[in-house]
């Protein structure tokens, strides 16, 4: 099935072939990008943050009472979704002092963190949760995927019910992630803030500026961060967990399978991308001849999500499902599609050189 689309806009862009390039950046390009995308997107990356550490204390002061596990429950999926919304702009402040990974240390073949979290667990040290030494200890322990475990992994949850002192000390480890997940989702704000260095050359790039030294240099993150992303979402997160049938499928490659979120974490992927994609308005910087580009980006990650939201089974029963199997087929060859568009049309279109991306050498 990966080989049997033929893309409608394959077809058109060879009868288009050729047309004349008549793109024109916008000017403030910077600056829509901070203030329709990045900051509002990193704002809900930090509410989502501080809710679940509001909450978590309660829950393991009191894990029996009635509706506490649902509202962590809760929470840690508003966050997973926010995480994943701001994911794609793995760039400037994201990619410094390994906030990425700290947020979201994946992939994960070797199974480092679940090693390194089940050791922790087992040692229950309480001064290694202290915030200065979790900031210092591994990324594996301090993101997204070890609060997962801690929240979801084996028995947690009848662990922290029992209220003995191995239940005690994991969710005191989840209070501490969270906690320190609320900390870089603020760094992250501040460091896209108004008076931030980075993102005032962001909104003004200037020949003087050691980053953005121009419009097409902004451009050229947007796109070499959509591009990324996609590259990421599919084949780290979605293909290989899928395998080339479902026989041979490993399910538990795909990220945030314990939590049943991993479909959600792919499709809150594409609309963070696309939602990147609007805010910059690459789209309609294209001349006429060109437009079917913006069109094809919107309606291949539209499709490529809509895919993912539909399957509805636990992925470890997707993955063998053939109807579910068939959609996160599908949704993968739409993504190559579309990772196609932006660097094999819509990049030439705007006179952009993507190079390296974030991705390549890893």
């Amino acid at each position: 099935m990966r080989n049997a689309i033929l893309p409608t806009w394959a077809l058109l862009a060879t009868m288009l072939a050729g047309s004349p390039v008549h793109a024109q950046l916008p000017t403030d390009l910077g600056r829509r990008l901070l203030t329709t995308h990045i900051r509002p997107a990193t704002d809900t990356l930090v509410g989502a943050a501080s809710d679940l550490a509001e909450v978590l204390p309660g829950y393991c002061g009191q894990p029996q009472a009635e509706g506490r596990r649902e509202a962590v429950e809760h929470g840690f999926s508003a966050l997973v979704v926010a995480w994943s919304q701001v994911e794609p702009m793995r760039f400037g402040p994201l990619v410094e002092d390994n906030r990425f990974e700290r947020f979201f240390f994946f992939p994960d073949p070797r199974g480092v963190t679940l090693r390194q979290v089940q050791a922790l667990l087992a040692a229950a040290e309480p001064q290694r949760l202290e915030p200065q030494n979790l900031h210092r200890d591994s990324v594996a322990l301090q993101g997204i995927p070890a609060l997962e475990y801690a929240l979801y992994g084996g028995n947690a949850a009848t662990q922290i019910e029992t209220a003995a002192d191995a239940g005690r000390y994991r969710c005191a480890y989840a209070v501490a992630i969270a906690g320190h997940l609320h900390v870089l989702a603020a760094e992250l704000q501040a460091a896209w803030s108004a008076d931030a260095p980075l993102a005032q050359e962001l909104a003004r790039p200037a020949a003087r500026n050691p980053t953005y030294r121009s419009t097409q240099e902004v451009a050229t993150e947007v796109l070499k961060a959509l591009s990324a992303s996609l590259q990421y979402t599919r084949d780290s997160k979605l293909l290989v967990a899928l395998g080339d049938s479902a026989d041979g499928a490993k399910a538990r490659r795909a990220p945030l399978w314990r939590s049943g979120l991993t479909t959600r974490v792919m499709a809150a992927n594409l609309a963070g991308l696309l939602a990147l994609y609007e805010a910059s308005g690459l789209g309609v910087a294209l001349g006429p001849d060109d437009r079917w580009i913006d069109d094809n980006v919107r309606a291949e990650a539209l499709t490529a999500k809509a895919d993912l939201d539909a399957v509805d089974l636990p992925f470890e029963q997707a993955v063998a499902d053939p109807a579910a199997r068939s959609r996160l087929e599908h949704s993968a060859l739409v993504m190559k599609n579309l990772q196609s568009i932006l660097v094999e049309y819509l990049a030439p279109a705007l006179a952009v050189s993507l190079g390296f991306n974030a991705l390549d050498g890893d």
